[in-house]
């Protein structure tokens, strides 16, 4: 904002209006003391002459009787040729008659008409001056000085002498004076123009800076070289211009690196800000990644490994340390030799330190700022940590879900309908998805293919593998092969497409109703529970498997055996996985075998549904509150 009247006019016309006063002044007095001064020296010299002329007497016999009156006559003839400004002189005696008189023709009578009166009488003339009446242009002055003879004053010298001289000296005088004053007036004029430009030049200057302030930029440091009141406000200016520069600095670092997404755009980003200060002169940082490794971040997007005696640099308890105290420092950082580390710490571990190198020197107001804004770029660091953990489990989390939806289509959408035959069955996995497994497929209108398998592992690796199994047992069973023949062709399959530690236990076979027998395989899985309603007991079925993928088929068509039981009405078969007997309580027991045999004789004889309702809630009461740790599935088979 520009001032209508600024400061310096101010002050300059506040100079002038008093040199102006001033100098009226001092040319008033000036003037007044030159002319009384050239006055007196006009009468000193007429005085002088005057008693020149009186001291005549004193050459002369005593008394007034023996005065040589032509002698004064004579002597001030002479003395009227020397003075040009003398308009007489003349001696009275002490009757007052004149006894001596001369004149010059500078003055001139006139009569009553107006005529010049060529011959003037002395006495005329003397009574005309004293009288102030003749007719004259010009100033004068009478002088007198007594004729004495010791104390008898016996005449008296008369001299009137002209002001002309005087004035033109007066008149020269006041010019001289008048012109200098005016001289001086204008050379104050310029004067005061340039120092009051000088003067107000420091706060034309911090005028200017506050005006950037205001106007939302911040000014470098001002200088006015000066040690007086306004050098120690341009000093207070320079420290409150660094410290809003600094604030403004760190509020626009701590929204514009929270808007920043990745680790090198938060990285880019400090770098940007530090490497614009006006001090800095070179910048870098030093990133730890998860192995241990440092990186040097020199310019952006740029990141140069660091030899491997890169060891941590000790911080002490300042905050920061010195470059130059690193021992064993990387030679990339070599070019810092004078600068200063800043550590950029998180609640677990420094994560990275900023090294900057200064042009001059850095003040304890740069080690604050750099202080501050590596709090806040470790605060942006942990936040991208958590935002990408956050991501990965969100993308994990759409990833479970999709796997769990697939997992449900997996499975059959509805319990078969055979004659004579009841059916249930029921999945609950631990996680969103898991490697737990069955199938109830029908072959015809009295055969049921029957399988309930344990994928090794849990998540969505073991629902791939539960997919995988699904694809080929459909596939073989649609083609009506023998179980021995479905068994080898899975082992193939998991054998040689999946990694060795991937391998599935299971129990399948196929129910026919009309013959009344159960033709199963296990393949290293659970027992199958078999109540007998004719003995009333529950017996388990535990013919010798090996998991399916854990070998090649040379060696796998041997270790396993195909049997078969005959069933008659009320007898119920129990397919489970291993989630259901290693379920365990706070106490970290297991629900175990014999618990499972036991709540499964007492409601053998109900529906298969509630069977299976049944078991389930008798797990969930042992375990109290204690979480599910892994799948359980379960097929129950009654014989109506």
């Amino acid at each position: 904002m520009k001032t209508r009247f600024p400061i310096s006019l101010k002050i300059a016309l506040m100079v002038i209006v008093f040199i102006f006063i001033t100098m009226a002044f001092t040319t008033f007095f000036r003037i007044r003391k030159d002319e009384s001064f050239l006055e007196g020296l006009f009468v000193e010299r007429t005085e002088r002459v005057a008693k020149m002329v009186a001291a005549i007497r004193s050459v002369q016999p005593a008394g007034e009787e023996q005065v040589d009156w032509l002698l004064f006559q004579d002597y001030i003839d002479t003395i009227i040729n020397y003075f040009n400004d003398i308009i007489y002189i003349a001696i009275t005696n002490s009757q007052n008659s004149i006894k001596a008189f001369t004149a010059s023709d500078i003055v001139q009578l006139s009569d009553e008409r107006g005529n010049p009166i060529l011959n003037i009488e002395p006495q005329l003339l003397i009574n005309a001056l004293e009288e102030r009446q003749a007719d004259v242009s010009i100033d004068y002055k009478i002088i007198k000085v007594n004729v004495t003879d010791f104390d008898t004053v016996l005449g008296t010298v008369s001299i009137c002498y002209s002001k002309i001289q005087i004035n033109h000296q007066r008149y020269e005088t006041r010019v001289r004076t008048i012109l200098l004053s005016v001289v001086m007036v204008l050379l104050g004029i310029v004067i005061s123009f340039f120092y009051s430009r000088q003067f107000t030049r420091n706060i034309a200057i911090l005028t200017n800076a506050v005006n950037e302030i205001s106007s939302g930029r911040f000014p470098d440091a001002i200088s006015v070289g000066s040690k007086d009141e306004i050098g120690i406000l341009a000093d207070n200016f320079n420290i409150m211009n660094k410290g809003l520069y600094h604030k403004s600095l760190i509020e626009s670092f701590s929204y514009q690196i929270s808007q920043r997404k990745g680790l090198q755009g938060i990285l880019d980003l400090t770098l940007e800000k530090v490497a614009a200060l006006q001090q800095v002169r070179k910048c870098a940082i030093l990133y730890q990644d998860t192995d241990g490794f440092f990186y040097v971040t020199r310019s952006f997007a740029t990141r140069i490994p660091m030899a491997r005696p890169a060891t941590p640099f000790h911080v002490q308890g300042a905050g920061y340390g010195r470059v130059a105290d690193w021992h064993n420092r990387p030679i990339t950082l070599n070019a810092f030799a004078n600068g200063l580390i800043f550590p950029v710490e998180t609640r677990e571990r420094v994560v990275a330190y900023l090294v900057v190198a200064p042009k001059t020197h850095f003040d304890k107001d740069d080690i604050s700022l750099f202080r501050s804004l590596c709090l806040r770029l470790s605060m942006a660091i942990e936040n991208d940590r958590l935002n990408q953990t956050i991501l990965k489990q969100e993308v994990y989390k759409r990833e479970l879900e999709i796997a769990s939806r697939v997992q449900r289509r997996l499975l059959p959408k509805q319990e078969p309908r055979l004659a004579g035959l009841d059916v249930a069955s029921r999945l609950i996995t631990a996680r969103e998805v898991g490697g737990d497994y069955y199938d109830l497929i029908t072959l015809d209108d009295h055969r049921l293919f029957v399988l309930i398998s344990d994928v090794s592992g849990k998540g969505t690796s073991a629902s791939f593998y539960m997919a995988l199994l699904k694809g080929v047992v459909v596939t073989l069973t649609a083609q009506a092969f023998a179980p021995e023949h479905i068994l080898r062709q899975l082992n193939e399959v998991f054998y040689t497409h999946t990694p060795k530690d991937i391998f599935v236990s299971m129990i399948f076979g196929v129910l026919d109703t009309r013959a009344a027998t159960f033709s199963y395989i296990r393949a290293g899985h659970c027992p199958v529970l078999y109540y007998t309603a004719q003995d009333n007991q529950v017996m388990e079925l535990v013919p010798p498997g090996m998991a399916v993928g854990a070998v090649d088929n040379q060696q796998y068509h041997n270790t396993f055996r195909l049997d078969t039981i005959s069933l008659r009405g009320g007898d119920c078969l129990l397919l489970y996985t291993d989630g259901v007997t290693e379920a365990m309580n706070q106490a970290l027991e297991e629900y175990g075998s014999a618990r499972l045999q036991e709540c499964f004789f007492r409601r053998c004889r109900q529906e298969a549904a509630a069977i299976i309702n049944g078991i389930y809630s008798d797990i969930s009461r042992f375990r109290g509150g204690y979480a599910q740790s892994d799948d359980i599935a379960m097929v129950c088979l009654r014989i109506r």
